[in-house]
């Protein structure tokens, strides 16, 4: 009795400390052993038995295994409620805020790979108790044994439903595809487990993500890290309009603005022609320089916002007022997959422009001209246009490109991609990566993992992060390089 009270005391004392946070048991592998003789107790008392062990009441195995009962009880339920818990400091001994949704997904991510060695194991030991018990044995509690791992699969299988339910519904990123891909596989043996430790491994670059993010100084607080010499005029692609409740550009000039940088929107028409559009850009470089006193303007354009731009510096000569051009996988030798629709009969290719005319001038554009816009995006258009429309040797240019790994990586340009795909070996799901290539400098963001970076990712259209992209961060290097460079 005084050697179950001491280890009891010791067990105690144990689960004292890490309620205080002093000490942290729950580590991977003592989760584990834990987990396999909360759900074993029953077969571990009978199958050393079988080893000739000791287990009579009194005996020293005996006294440990109560011991211990208390102990390997706390750190199951623990796991289940509390896997993971908010960390105080990190490595340089800074403060590291991990929000609840973080800590429930860290915790979630934790109890499936738990779950599933602890289910692997567990199959192990079945099929040996299989192989070499003696069921016929009265004396070796065969019943006992049966009933221990149908309790043992249950409470690890609760285990592992817990880790799922976390993930599924307190990631951000995990996506729709993959969350509808959980549930149709759930009930397929081995193929439900690969997706679902592939499902972990997106929450891993989630979390440390997140993680990142919360330490990185333009989340923090303000600062000027941002503030160019020369403002920015953030310029739009086709289809779209600035507008003040639905930003374009989603939460990206808010930060920039922030980390100390002055903005301002091009305006221009959703559904114009480049020329039309040209005379917007013209309007708004002109705006921006009076209301801030400056003598040039930095332009960030996205799409066809760079062939707009492109005609507003050179054949308008708006070259002196401009510092800088950043053009985000525009279409600077046009799209193959558009070369194909040109070739729609005419007259059915200007019904359908005169239809989109007619939305675009509800929207509020003054000129849309759809067909004439769109087929602007022809390659042998774009030739013509970059042999007429030449860079400006006094602005400074330089383009960013994406493109997508798979038709899944963007749901809205799933088509589109498997269209142009047919033509380019590396899209966007619009633009090529070869198209989008233009001045000095071409930055090529290369897509982790499986998802890709789409021509919509690059505008932070969907306000979150990609492995491989955070549109905040990505904008933010390059107005910093703009402020490095004397723009």
């Amino acid at each position: 009795m005084t050697k179950i009270l001491i280890i009891l005391f010791a067990g105690i004392i144990l689960i004292i400390l890490d309620c205080a946070k002093k000490i942290n048991l729950l580590g991977r592998v003592v989760n584990l052993i834990c987990l396999l003789m909360a759900s074993n107790i029953v077969a571990v008392f009978v199958l050393t038995r079988s080893f000739g062990i000791e287990t009579e009441p009194g005996s020293e195995f005996r006294l440990l295994l109560t011991g211990l009962i208390l102990p390997v009880v706390y750190f199951w339920f623990r796991a289940h409620l509390f896997p993971i818990r908010k960390v105080k400091k990190n490595k340089q001994n800074q403060e590291e805020i991990q929000s609840l949704r973080i800590r429930v997904l860290s915790g979630g991510k934790f109890l499936v790979r738990l779950s599933v060695v602890a289910i692997f194991i567990e199959l192990i030991v079945l099929i040996w108790v299989l192989l070499k018990f003696e069921w016929n044995d009265p004396g070796m509690g065969g019943v006992w044994i049966a009933i221990n791992f149908v309790f043992a699969f249950v409470s690890q299988f609760l285990l592992l439903w817990n880790g799922i339910l976390r993930v599924f519904f307190t990631s951000k990123y995990l996506g729709i595809s993959y969350r509808v891909l959980l549930i149709l596989v759930s009930w397929i043996p081995i193929v439900n487990i690969i997706v679902l430790l592939k499902a972990c491994k997106r929450v891993d670059w989630e979390c440390d993500y997140e993680k990142y993010k919360q330490g990185l100084d333009l989340i923090k607080a303000e600062n000027d890290s941002c503030k160019t010499k020369y403002p920015i005029l953030l310029v739009h692609g086709i289809f779209f309009r600035d507008m003040k409740l639905f930003n374009y550009w989603g939460r990206i000039p808010r930060t920039l603005i922030k980390c100390g940088a002055t903005i301002a929107y091009g305006n221009q028409e959703a559904c114009a022609t480049v020329e039309n559009n040209a005379y917007d850009i013209k309007k708004a470089i002109e705006g921006l320089i009076e209301s801030t006193g400056a003598d040039k303007v930095n332009i960030i354009a996205h799409s066809k916002g760079g062939l707009d731009s492109r005609y507003a510096i050179s054949k308008l000569e708006m070259y002196p007022k401009v510092a800088s051009l950043t053009t985000i996988n525009s279409p600077h030798r046009g799209c193959r997959f558009v070369d194909k629709a040109c070739k729609l009969p005419d007259g059915f290719y200007r019904m359908i422009a005169k239809h989109f005319d007619r939305i675009f001038r509800a929207w509020g554009d003054k000129n849309p001209d759809f067909y004439t816009a769109t087929r602007q995006f022809s390659t042998k258009s774009s030739e013509a246009f970059n042999a007429e429309i030449t860079d400006a040797p006094q602005v400074y240019y330089q383009s960013v490109a994406s493109y997508m790994k798979n038709c899944f990586s963007d749901s809205v340009l799933t088509i589109p991609y498997l269209f142009s795909r047919s033509f380019e070996k590396k899209t966007d799901g619009l633009v090529s990566l070869q198209s989008a290539r233009w001045g000095e400098n071409c930055r090529v963001l290369e897509p982790k993992g499986s998802h890709g970076i789409s021509h919509a990712d690059v505008i932070d259209l969907r306000r979150c992060a990609f492995p491989g992209l955070d549109p905040i961060v990505l904008y933010v290097d390059i107005v910093k390089e703009l402020k490095d460079k004397g723009f």
